[in-house]
C-alpha cells in the first residue's frame, strides 16, 4: 500500500472528513494496513502513525520527474505573480492568508494573484473588486496535466500555508518541490514537513498575518533574493528526482517478505460446481526462479477439473526448459506447449494460443511472476 496522507486524522475542513469518520471505513482501512506485506509512506511522521497498524512501514520520499517539468522560462516582467496550487483539502489552510492578501495588493500594485484548484471563500470580500481584477482563478487539472499547467501560470512566489494540526504534521514537502520545478520560490508555514527539514531553501513563517505579510513583502521587493532562493530550491528539488528516489523504492520492494499463505480479503465463495472445467494459462519466457514460484503456488489448486497450461514462449535458458519439463512430468494436470520454435510470440499471442488450447468455459490468465493465494480459482 502506498499512503501519502494521515487518513485517520483529517481536519473538519477536508472534504473527505465525513467519509473517513465512518466506523466501517476506518475499520476497513486498518484491516488493509494490517494485512498487506508492506506500507510505503512519504514522511517519517506518517511512518510513526501508520506503524500502529503495520509493522512493515518504509519511508519513500515524494519525488518529481524533471522530464514532466519542461517549459520556456518566463520573460522578465514588471509584475510579480504570487500563487497557490492545490486541492480542496487545503481550504482550511488558506484561512491563514486572511488579512494578508488585501494589504499586500494595496502595498504593491505590481503584484498579481493566482489560485489554481481552490481559492478562499473570503477572497473577494477581502481584496475587493479591484483586487479580483488582479487575480486569476484557475480550475484544477488532471494530474497528468498539472506540471505543464503550473509552469504556464508563471508563479514567482508559491504559497504553502499549513494550519498546525495532526494531519498537516504528516504532510510531505511535495508543494515545495512542485513550486521549485515550476520556477517559484516557496513561502510556507513553519509547520510539519517545512519544520522537519530545515535544509529546504524557502521562506518559513509563523502562522500570523504580520509574519506572512513581512516575508512576502521582502520577496516582492527583492528580485535578486528571489533569484538566489530559486536557484537553491531548484538544486534541492533535483535531489528528489525519480531517478534518485527509484533505487529506494526498488530496495524497499525487494526487502518485502510476502506472506503467500495468507488470504486477506476473500469474498464469501459463490456456488461453483466442483466439476466445472477451469484452466489456468501461464505464458512463460525464461525468468526460471520467478516462474518456479508462480507454478508452485498454482499446483496445490489443481485436480481433474482444474488444469494448468504452460506456454513456453521462446525460453532460451536451460533452467526454464528443464523446469517446465519436470513440472509436466510430475503433475498429471499440467500440459506444456511451445507454439513457436523459432522464437517468442509475445505475451498476447502466447496467451491467445493457450486459451485456444484450454477448451474450457472458464480460463484464468496469469503472468509467470504471479504468486497466487490459496483458493484463488474458487
Amino acid at each position: 500500500v502506498d499512503l501519502d496522507d494521515d487518513i485517520f486524522n483529517l481536519p473538519r475542513s477536508n472534504p473527505a472528513w465525513h467519509e473517513y469518520q465512518q466506523p466501517e471505513l476506518r475499520a476497513a482501512a486498518k484491516r488493509v494496513l494490517k494485512a498487506v506485506d508492506g506500507v510505503f509512506v512519504s514522511t517519517e511522521n506518517l511512518r510513526e502513525k501508520i506503524g500502529h497498524y503495520s509493522p512493515h512501514v518504509e519511508v519513500i520520499p515524494n519525488s518529481v520527474d524533471p522530464r514532466r517539468w519542461q517549459g520556456e522560462p518566463c520573460a522578465s516582467r514588471e509584475t510579480v505573480t504570487i500563487g497557490f496550487a492545490g486541492s480542496a483539502s487545503h481550504v482550511g489552510d488558506l484561512d491563514l492568508l486572511r488579512g494578508v492578501l488585501g494589504p499586500l495588493l494595496t502595498r504593491f500594485p505590481q503584484v498579481r494573484l493566482t489560485f489554481m484548484g481552490v481559492s478562499p471563500a473570503w477572497l473577494a470580500a477581502e481584496i475587493g473588486e479591484q483586487g479580483m481584477r488582479r487575480t486569476r482563478l484557475v480550475p484544477l487539472v488532471p494530474a497528468t496535466e498539472f506540471p505543464g499547467r503550473l509552469m504556464n501560470e508563471h508563479f514567482d512566489i508559491g504559497l504553502a500555508p499549513l494550519a498546525k494540526n495532526p494531519f498537516n504534521e504528516s504532510r510531505s514537502n511535495l508543494k515545495f518541490l512542485e513550486y521549485a520545478m515550476a520556477g517559484a520560490v516557496t513561502v510556507a508555514s513553519d509547520v510539519g514537513p517545512f519544520t522537519a527539514d530545515s535544509s529546504l531553501p524557502m521562506a518559513r513563517v509563523p502562522n500570523h498575518p504580520r509574519a506572512w505579510l513581512t516575508a512576502l513583502s521582502h520577496l516582492v521587493e527583492s528580485a535578486s533574493y528571489r533569484s538566489q532562493l530559486l536557484a537553491a530550491a531548484r538544486e534541492c528539488a533535483e535531489l528528489y528526482s525519480v531517478e534518485r528516489q527509484a533505487p529506494l523504492l526498488k530496495a524497499a520492494l525487494e526487502s518485502l517478505k510476502p506472506d503467500r499463505g495468507r488470504v486477506p480479503f476473500r469474498r464469501p465463495p459463490e456456488p461453483f460446481p466442483a466439476t466445472r472445467p477451469v484452466t489456468v494459462v501461464m505464458p512463460v519466457h525464461d525468468a526460471p526462479e520467478l516462474t518456479r514460484d508462480a507454478i508452485a503456488a498454482v499446483l496445490p489448486e489443481l485436480n481433474a477439473s482444474k488444469r494448468l497450461i504452460l506456454i513456453d514462449d521462446g525460453s532460451r535458458l536451460p533452467e526454464t526448459v528443464h523446469l517446465l519439463a519436470d513440472t509436466v512430468r510430475r503433475n498429471d494436470f499440467v500440459r506444456v506447449f511451445a507454439p513457436s520454435p523459432q522464437g517468442a510470440l509475445g505475451f498476447v499471442a502466447a496467451a491467445n494460443f493457450g486459451m485456444r488450447e484450454a477448451q474450457a468455459d472458464d480460463v484464468i490468465l496469469l503472468n509467470s511472476d504471479t504468486r497466487v493465494s490459496p483458493g484463488f480459482i474458487d
